[in-house]
């Protein structure tokens, strides 16, 4: 196809930056992921070595300029860390569930032991008594010190059980003893626990909410929970506890989003950081005041100014990389392109290169102001030296595409990508006619080879 053609270019500079903030995006997910080990207590150095490693097999296809690969990769790797990172947020919250239950069991077993040591006669023990006021506050040593204070009292309450007890108390020994070697805290627990479906779902939120909760205090919630334990009536309890369900996932939801915004706050504030302009500066600082307030809606406010901002940067980037790779692979055809084509094109729209020899006959590159789109066709002189006729202007459109063939050969070697996206046959489309301003003696072409630049990161 010799007519018109409606071309896309993608610049090496713009592979190369779309990479890069690819790797840019891997970045903050790895040290996302690392972060979140460490608050868990969950880091290690084999997940350290096999975040270090991904992100070295990335750096490589950069630098060995496996665009695609690349960007396939990256995708990978995200997603890889993104689904760790909740795959140890699980596992804490695992963790954190279990330790608020074993809290929660242990307190059920003190209350146990000791309401049936007073029907039997039996002081309570300090230790029990202690194990009552503290152990939904309990963690670690203390908590094992705890039950080891609730299985001593479990022994002397089987040990010294007096020869008439009530029916109750019966039933009770039986199930401490029965007939054999005093239970384990933990047997003890495993036989007589009660499971509480109310209770259960709130440690979940809980533990969820002390996973999530870096810069919030929940200890309201936490002092709330306990308090509901020490509630004589049940119905009460209950109530009780429903209503702080509902608070705390409540609580939770709010977390969620913060952490979205969050997220999304701080990725946008580190590609800021490729555009040097006093305008992204003021954005980045006011990225960083609505983080550290953990302002939801004023960090989406900021989010959106800052994709703005990115989006304008890159296109006006990528459009000067596209016009200035264009017009470096036609001068090094031997077209003469003089300084300000690169403005002038900007700036019109379009613009007219020729090459020496053929004044009555030029290439119009015309596009909008992203240059996302380039058009390029034969043009024709309205003040013609020689007449002009349809052969003339067919032979001078095959002439052009082959022209065109070895312009798309040089951007390609540059490492450039040529789609065509629409081509005419020659004599499909008359050949415009457009004013040609005659070369001047003391016109000096200046040739504007192709550049490598560095463009700010492109966006996916």
């Amino acid at each position: 196809m010799s007519g018109p053609k409606v071309v896309r270019v993608v610049t090496r500079e713009e592979l190369e930056a779309t990479c890069r903030r690819w790797l840019l995006l891997v970045g903050e997910a790895a040290a996302d992921l690392l972060r979140n080990a460490n608050r868990f207590g969950l880091a290690s150095s084999t997940l350290q070595s096999q975040v270090a490693a991904r992100r070295a097999a990335l750096e490589a296809l950069l630098h060995s300029e496996r665009w695609s690969d690349l960007q396939k990769d990256a995708a990978g790797a995200i997603e890889h860390f993104r689904f760790e990172g909740e795959r140890l947020r699980g596992e804490a919250v695992a963790a954190e569930a279990a330790q608020r239950s074993r809290q929660r069991r242990t307190l059920d077993a003190a209350r146990s032991v000791a309401a049936s040591l007073a029907k039997a006669g039996h002081p309570v023990p300090a230790a029990l008594t202690a194990a009552i006021d503290g152990a939904m506050t309990a963690t670690g040593a203390d908590l094992d010190t705890m039950q080891r204070a609730v299985e001593a009292s479990l022994a002397t309450l089987v040990q010294g059980k007096p020869q008439k007890q009530s029916s109750e108390q019966s039933d009770l020994a039986a199930r401490l003893d029965a007939g054999g070697p005093i239970p384990a805290f933990a047997q003890w627990i495993e036989e007589n626990a009660r499971p509480d479906p109310q209770a259960e779902r709130l440690d979940g939120l809980l533990s969820e909410l002390s996973t999530r909760s870096t810069l919030v205090d929940i200890s309201d919630l936490t002092a709330r929970a306990i308090s509901i334990t020490t509630e004589p009536s049940a119905d009460r309890r209950a109530l009780l506890t429903d209503s702080l369900i509902l608070e705390a996932a409540r609580r939770l939801q709010d977390e969620r989003a913060i952490e979205v915004a969050t997220g999304r706050a701080m990725g946008v504030r580190a590609e800021l950081a490729a555009f040097p302009s006093d305008v992204a500066r003021a954005c980045s600082i006011q990225l960083d005041t609505a983080i550290s307030n953990r302002n939801t809606a004023e960090m989406r406010t900021r989010i959106a100014e800052g994709e703005r901002l990115l989006d304008e940067g890159r296109r006006q980037a990528s459009a000067v990389a596209r016009r200035r790779a264009v017009l470096g692979g036609l001068a090094s055809l031997g077209y003469e392109i003089r300084e300000g084509m690169e403005a002038a094109w900007a700036k019109e729209g379009r613009i007219v290169v020729r090459r020496p020899g053929t004044d009555d006959y030029g290439v119009e590159f015309a596009a909008p102001a992203d240059a996302s789109r380039l058009q390029a066709r034969l043009v024709g002189s309205d003040r013609p030296s020689s007449p002009r006729n349809a052969m003339r202007d067919k032979d001078q459109e095959t002439i052009w595409c082959g022209q065109f063939d070895k312009l798309r050969e040089v951007l390609v070697s540059g490492g450039s990508r040529v789609e065509m996206e629409r081509a005419l046959a020659a004599g499909d489309q008359a050949v415009k006619s457009v004013s040609m301003r005659d070369n001047s003696e003391n016109d000096q072409a200046n040739v504007v080879r192709p550049q490598a630049r560095v463009l700010p990161i492109a966006r996916r």
